[in-house]
């Protein structure tokens, strides 16, 4: 999906740039409409709203290593003492954490909302939010500055920057010096003619202009030709109130007609499945009745429960273990046992599922243990030596017997 980046000018009109798909320009130009030509140009992009630099402020404030974690919920309150508004009136972005010191920009989330307001109003998706000052280019130690109508734009740190009135943007600039222990190594400003580009070198402090060490690049161009394609704001302003939400209703018209069919067919099929039960159950019933009018034509006698007395009939044909099978086949086992001063029966345990027994048998040699087996077997039952071991003099084993 193609990004638009999206800014309102002083004049009420419009202004925007595509990038393409592979991150760069879409085009050498960029656009400038009211809000139905940029409508027309939304459509099916992910736009990025640009705020006016006159409406957030940047800066940078610092963070103790041990509260790195929780600078979202103390910085707000660290700086609330140096500016006007309440900061729960405002929408907090930070950026990269170094050395103590956290840049950050911050601006009015009423402003905010209604300037978002007005793209939504006519379906544009906003994907992000920035401010113009940052996302000019911008060299190490370097500063760059544009002329953008009435307003300076100025970038003099990856994260950090202004905008201000051109009137005032002298004693701004000679206030950034100051505040700077060394001057930059490079300035570009961006001017749409000469006339622009001498305006801004006139704003520039005397030291700046006069150094030979300072390079003072000039480039003819808008504020678009400063700013850099990149693939995420500088710091993303679109967050706390104005964070983006689950496009819910845009769901809904999409799979609505989709869900309304699928609703009709699982109707039809729950219905259809309702009419099979209902034709199964009857089916049910008269087999039932069937079996019951059968058992009372071949019972002699009173019939009160034909279910529980065929139950009752069919229990008296049915295999069961007997207690006789397990005292047949120790009459066979014990002997053996019994005889032999050296074997010690530890338990048994008989299955009456499997009709196998379990013996725990002790012996003062392991020999023994297949003796034991031959006689056994040789009363025609079946016996296998599960497992042995030895402690000390006693040799142990598990032996299972069953019916041949």
């Amino acid at each position: 999906m193609a990004r638009l980046l999206v800014k309102k000018n002083l004049d009420g009109l419009w202004q925007w740039r595509a990038i393409a798909d592979s991150g760069q320009w879409d085009s050498e130009v960029f656009y400038t409409g009211d809000i139905n030509l940029l409508a027309e140009s939304a459509t099916g992009a992910s736009v990025w709203l640009i705020f006016s630099g006159q409406h957030v402020v940047s800066r940078k404030v610092e963070v103790e290593a041990k509260d790195k974690r929780l600078f979202a919920k103390l910085v707000p309150f660290q700086i609330e003492e140096t500016v006007i508004d309440y900061v729960d009136d405002m929408i907090f972005a930070y950026g990269t954490f170094e050395e103590n010191q956290l840049p950050l920009a911050y601006v009015d989330a009423e402003f905010a909302e209604n300037a978002l307001a007005e793209l939504e109003d006519i379906g544009a998706e906003v994907q992000s939010c920035a401010v113009d000052y940052l996302e000019l280019f911008h060299d190490e130690d370097s500063w760059t500055i544009v002329l953008d109508g009435e307003n300076v734009l100025v970038k003099f740190d990856r994260e950090l920057g202004f905008s201000v009135e051109k009137e005032a943007a002298a004693l701004y600039l000679k206030s950034l010096l100051a505040s700077h222990e060394s001057p930059p190594a490079k300035i570009t400003i961006y001017g749409l003619d000469d006339g622009e580009l001498d305006s801004l070198r006139d704003m520039l402090p005397g030291e700046l202009e006069t150094s030979e060490e300072i390079e003072i690049e000039e480039r003819v161009g808008s504020f678009w030709d400063a700013v850099e394609a990149k693939a995420k704001p500088v710091l993303e302003l679109r967050t706390g109130p104005i964070a983006r939400k689950l496009p819910f209703a845009k769901w809904w018209t999409d799979w609505k007609v989709p869900a309304i069919a699928a609703c009709a067919a699982l109707l039809v099929a729950v219905g259809g499945t309702w009419g099979e039960l209902k034709m199964m159950r009857a089916k049910q019933s008269a087999i039932l009745a069937e079996r019951d009018e059968l058992y009372r034509q071949v019972k002699k006698g009173p019939v009160r429960d034909p279910v529980r007395q065929l139950k009752q009939e069919l229990s008296n044909y049915s295999d069961k273990p007997q207690g006789s099978r397990l005292m047949l086949m120790m009459s066979k086992i014990a002997p053996p046992i019994a005889a032999n001063d050296n074997l010690t029966l530890n338990n048994f345990r008989y299955s009456h599922d499997s009709g196998e027994v379990q013996l725990t048998i002790e012996a003062t040699d392991f020999a023994l243990f297949e003796e034991l087996r031959k006689q056994i077997a040789d009363k025609g039952l079946t016996v296998d030596i599960r497992r042995a071991s030895v402690s000390g003099d006693v040799h142990q084993a598990q032996i299972r017997v069953s019916e041949g």
